[in-house]
């Protein structure tokens, strides 16, 4: 089963205990961690090594950066070349970090990304907005005001710009243990909802034969044609609205991974003992299985998980 993978974004050194308490945290939810120091990224030996961490990035399904008084080393060799040895206020050194790249990267390719701040950082961050333009304010929680920069930018994207300051890495995974929660809480609605609409796409579908059996019925009373066998004309309409239905219920994964088994009926005698039973064994009862292909069927499926897609079902064939 695929797991959701998580990139953790941070300068090492200064925040190397919040990473391995993150991986812990990650690792108890189920979900796959990755950071690049236990060997999780697959370098590429033709490119810098950061790259290959850009990389990795798109292969995951989140980032939580955490942003700590570190800015961190420039994102690649080549830039690297432009620092200057001989600038002695490296405060103001202006390049981009491996960090600051990792983010921009997941932004690009519009990874859902978690930023924490630490609380000394963010407040330092309101001093130096008001003193953008003064390079003679040394500031004692931060090693490069491209930190500040950094901050100031997430903060003027116009969405996905969550930041949430920390003192302790409780308050980091208490807040990540409520937004998943919500992220949870929104795809089972979603779920719902693509269920609700697939029972009205159904609905439309056989309203729209029995109106063109209404259409055609209205027509040859306006020719003045003698209605043929109306009756006979409605009922040859509806046996053609329950063989549709049928088939495309015989489509749906639980009832194709019962034929799979060798079953073999038509989708008319599949479907009206589905309209007859309660429940997902009470259908199998009555479809009348060969015992070893039901005994296959209730050995081979979590029968729990396969009564929730039974149920779905009822709420979108149901007669």
């Amino acid at each position: 089963m695929a797991k959701p993978k998580i990139f953790i974004s941070s300068t090492y050194y200064d925040l190397k205990h919040i990473r391995n308490n993150l991986k812990s945290f990650i690792l108890g939810y189920g979900y796959e961690p990755v950071l690049f120091e236990e060997g999780d990224i697959t370098f590429d030996f033709h490119l810098p090594l950061d790259e290959s961490c850009y990389l990795e990035i798109q292969n995951c399904h989140m980032l939580i950066l955490i942003i700590g008084g570190r800015y961190g080393s420039p994102k690649s060799s080549v830039e690297e070349t432009l620092l200057s040895n001989e600038n002695e206020n490296k405060l103001y050194e202006n390049y981009t970090s491996i960090t600051e790249q990792e983010y921009l990267t997941a932004v690009k390719n519009n990874i859902p990304s978690f930023v924490f701040i630490r609380r000394e950082v963010l407040g330092e961050y309101r001093t130096y907005q008001m003193n953008k333009s003064n390079e003679n304010i040394i500031y004692a929680h931060v090693d490069n005001v491209s930190i500040f920069k950094l901050i100031e930018l997430i903060y003027q994207k116009k969405s996905g710009n969550f930041i949430k300051e920390f003192n302790l890495i409780e308050d980091i995974t208490n807040w990540l243990k409520f937004q998943w929660a919500g992220l949870f809480t929104k795809f089972l609605n979603q779920e719902k909802v693509i269920i609700e609409l697939k029972s009205a796409n159904e609905q439309l579908k056989e309203l729209k034969t029995v109106t063109d059996v209404i259409k055609k019925y209205s027509e040859s009373i306006m020719n003045k044609i003698k209605p043929v066998d109306f009756e006979k004309l409605i009922k040859e309409k509806t046996q053609n609205i329950d063989l549709k239905k049928a088939e495309r219920f015989c489509s749906e994964d639980l009832i194709v991974y019962i034929l799979s088994t060798g079953f073999d009926e038509d989708s008319i005698f599949i479907f009206e003992k589905f309209n007859t039973s309660d429940s997902f064994e009470i259908f199998l009862e009555k479809l009348g299985l060969d015992e070893k292909i039901k005994i296959k069927i209730l050995t081979e499926t979590n029968l729990s998980l396969a009564e929730s897609d039974y149920q779905s079902l009822k709420k979108i064939y149901s007669q």
